[in-house]
């Protein structure tokens, strides 16, 4: 656990113990005032007293930041339960829209391709008119397949793009001794 030197002054009274929860690398992270940096006041699962004035965050190494939030008091602990939004995932989701659309785009063009395909019989005399017949549909059913495949990653795609867009942090305070919780 690290400790800010900024937490060392100020009374208790303005302060709350803060429990975070979630993945070891999580970082707990307050918004220097006046600036747009943050720093780190502890690492992991931790228990520490902070300020309740100013923004925090959950941030880590490969985690989406949270949102910033905004402490409320509590009797004993605040607990932070965070879901952390991995990079990674972002990432794979941005390539899975990529993808689908491309995969969608060509299955458009070798439908359209394999539904116009027509071929004049090669039995025809030339002095006959002959109408002419579909041949193979490999390309229509494989078009329609890649247009399947790429709306489903697609799908995919903006699934992972909505769950990972940024670390999720729910705030859980005890109101009374009755059990009453406030979660947002």
């Amino acid at each position: 656990m690290t400790f800010a030197p900024a937490l060392a002054r100020g009374d208790d009274s303005d302060q709350v113990k803060v429990h975070l929860t979630g993945d070891p690398g999580l970082v707990l992270e307050r918004k220097i005032e006046g600036t747009e940096l943050w720093e780190s006041l502890c690492v992991g699962t931790c228990d520490m007293q902070v300020p309740l004035d100013g923004a925090y965050r959950v941030s880590g190494r490969g985690v989406r930041p949270s949102l910033p939030i905004a402490l409320v008091p509590a009797k004993k602990v605040l607990h932070l339960d965070t879901s952390p939004a991995y990079t990674a995932a972002f990432a794979g989701g941005v390539t899975l829209v990529i993808v689908g659309s491309l995969a969608m785009f060509g299955g458009v063009i070798a439908a359209t391709v394999g539904a116009t395909q027509q071929q004049v019989p090669t039995d025809c005399p030339p002095d006959v008119s002959c109408t002419p017949q579909q041949v193979n549909h490999a390309s229509l059913i494989g078009g329609v397949l890649a247009v399947l495949t790429g709306a489903l990653a697609i799908a995919g795609g903006s699934v992972a793009l909505a769950l990972g867009d940024h670390t999720r942090t729910r705030d859980t305070v005890a109101l009374s001794p009755g059990g009453l919780t406030l979660k947002f």
